[in-house]
């Protein structure tokens, strides 16, 4: 606490004011800004977005933003609202993977952060280029993260199949994706595949997940 000098006025008169401040007006100047601080931090977390489904693109074409907003539309029209919110949130998270052998440092964040979203606790519909999902069904320690097609996949599939390291179907191919076509997508080259990474394949977010992932495959 401050040391006080003099004769200490009565509060909230004319003479007690030019008194409080001088000697508490760090007080006060610290006191606004942890409650400034704490406001902005308690609004952020208030409003931040909160998505109902995310797909995940890993490839080496980049998408521009007019061609994922009209994927996040049409996804929306099947997703389920399971926060509660009254909307359908939805999010397009581009990894893109540079073919310039001089990125190796961008592209081992890229492959970084996209090892990272493969193990989180949420389920999460991955779409990917022939070249990205080769890489990885090749290897038979992630291979078997992803479920097999005939788990998910609700009518016979006529599209091509992408198979891991143990024989098992394990991605579609997206080159007849109405969806993606009518958003002016090339999608000759990628496919759609679903990660094994819920609690509970009854959950809500692997329904949405299997929801989208046959829509995408139409």
């Amino acid at each position: 606490m401050a040391e006080v000098y003099g004769e200490k006025p009565r509060r909230f008169t004319r003479e007690w004011w030019p008194y409080f401040w001088l000697y508490y007006k760090w007080h006060v100047i610290i006191t606004v800004l942890v409650c400034l601080f704490l406001g902005i931090g308690i609004t952020q977390c208030v409003k931040s977005e909160k998505f109902d489904l995310t797909v995940v693109y890993s490839g080496g074409r980049y998408i521009p933003d007019t061609e994922v907003e009209k994927i996040e539309e049409f996804v929306s029209r099947y997703v389920d609202d399971i926060d509660g919110d009254g909307k359908q949130n939805v999010f397009f998270e581009q990894l893109n993977v540079s073919s310039d052998k001089s990125d190796m440092q961008y592209n081992s964040a890229m492959q970084t952060k996209l090892l990272v979203e493969m193990q989180s606790n949420e389920a999460f519909i991955y779409i990917m280029d022939g070249d990205r999902m080769r890489e990885i069904l090749d290897n038979p320690n992630v291979c078997e993260a992803f479920v097999p097609v005939k788990e998910w996949a609700q009518d016979t599939v006529d599209e091509e199949l992408m198979y891991g390291s143990d024989g098992e179907m394990r991605a579609v191919s997206l080159r007849n994706s109405k969806a993606l076509t009518e958003a002016g997508i090339k999608c000759d080259d990628l496919y759609v595949f679903i990660m094994e990474n819920v609690s509970e394949k009854g959950s809500r977010y692997y329904e949405n997940d299997v929801k989208i992932a046959n829509e995408l495959i139409k």
